[in-house]
């Protein structure tokens, strides 16, 4: 399958790769090919992942190897990945060395996973004192954070500043951060350390059903923290559950949802954000009786621009309207499009970016208003 080190064959060459078992010989055979094909990087460095500890020699070609050339950030992502915890104790401090000189400059550092890996590397070698690793994880990074609990060892970090650590995540206003923190000391058997009305609520809810802590203190409403989590604006305060009275348990979980699906799938964050709409309109039409009367699951009937929603509250009507005009082009709702005729369409992330501070205005204005 390789002639001087080309692959002439790379299917087959990445299935028998993928089960093979390693061993020092092949590691070497390997580092060769993917100089030469560096294309293949993910089923070599995926194969190389298999390796419990790396010799010397491997250790000392693979950091000379990804250091001597030019690699796009992704692909020395994935050699520091493959080689965390692995590389020969002589060679280890230059692998140290190079991802603090990379730490050192990270602003510039496009790939998320490259900072995250970094921050890892160096997590485990000790490298950081423990306020400097609590501002990196209080920040907004929450790419970072998350992949970095998946790869961070907890024996080499050591137990009680795992736990430490953690305890500060389940604080985190993100939603996915808090959950992975509550689920992270629940599977490691660890310990809640910080008073339960400062821990996220979704980590509460967790923490509680697996009796690390004996009550929830959740909030009043979570749905300004989920709005201001997805458009990344700030909201001014609101009694939703007074606004929303029975609806709010069913707003509040859609607006979780939405925090999820803002940054994983576009059609269902459309979806949903039109579901929330609905029931944030049919709240509103029972607070402002000038408005007539109006059916929940019945959006489109009020989306008319020169009808009494649209007058009164035209910023929040922009977004109702958009965010329908969306969820009717998506996917997951029609076939065609009723209109134009047209197939329905997965819808962009870039289409999310643009939307967030519409959402933000037309809540601000429904806030401000009611």
């Amino acid at each position: 399958m390789a002639k001087g080190n080309k692959i002439e064959r790379e299917t087959r060459f990445k299935y028998v790769l993928s089960h093979a078992d390693p061993n020092i010989k092949l590691a070497k055979k390997l580092l060769l090919i993917l100089h030469k094909n560096p294309h293949l990087y993910q089923s070599i460095l995926k194969h190389f992942s298999k390796h419990e500890r790396f010799s010397k020699t491997v250790s000392e070609k693979l950091f000379s190897q990804f250091k001597a050339e030019q690699l796009y950030e992704e692909i020395i992502a994935s050699y520091l990945i493959a080689s965390l915890n692995k590389v020969h104790k002589t060679v280890k401090p230059e692998f140290t060395k190079y991802c603090i000189k990379l730490h050192d400059k990270r602003k510039t550092i496009t790939s998320p996973n490259l900072r995250s890996i970094v921050f890892v590397w160096l997590l485990n070698e000790n490298h950081f004192k423990f306020t400097e690793i609590e501002a990196i994880y209080k920040s907004k990074e929450w790419w970072l954070i998350h992949n970095s609990l998946d790869l961070l060892d907890i024996d080499r970090f050591g137990k009680p500043s795992y736990q430490s650590i953690l305890n500060v995540l389940l604080k985190s206003v993100s939603f996915e951060v808090a959950i992975k923190a509550a689920y992270l000391i629940v599977q490691n058997n660890l310990s809640v350390s910080i008073r339960i009305n400062t821990i996220n609520d979704a980590a509460q809810i967790i923490l509680k059903k697996a009796q690390k802590i004996g009550k929830t203190s959740l909030t009043k409403s979570s749905i300004n923290k989920r709005l201001e989590e997805i458009t990344d604006f700030k909201l001014p305060s609101k009694n939703w559950k007074k606004f929303l009275d029975t609806e709010h348990s069913n707003c509040e979980r859609l607006a979780y949802l939405l925090t999820g699906y803002v940054k994983t799938d576009a059609n269902s964050f459309i979806n949903e954000l039109d579901v929330f709409n609905d029931f944030i309109i049919n709240a509103l039409y029972l607070y402002d009786t000038t408005l007539g009367n109006y059916t929940l699951g019945k959006i489109g009937s009020c989306l008319t621009p020169t009808g009494r929603f649209a007058t009164k509250y035209p910023k929040f009507f922009a977004l109702c309207n958009i965010v329908h005009e969306l969820r009717l082009e998506s996917y997951l709702s029609h076939p065609k499009v009723k209109r134009t005729g047209k197939a329905t369409r997965q819808i962009k992330f870039r289409e999310i970016e643009r939307l967030k501070p519409i959402i933000n205005f037309g809540f601000q204005e429904l806030i401000a208003t009611t």
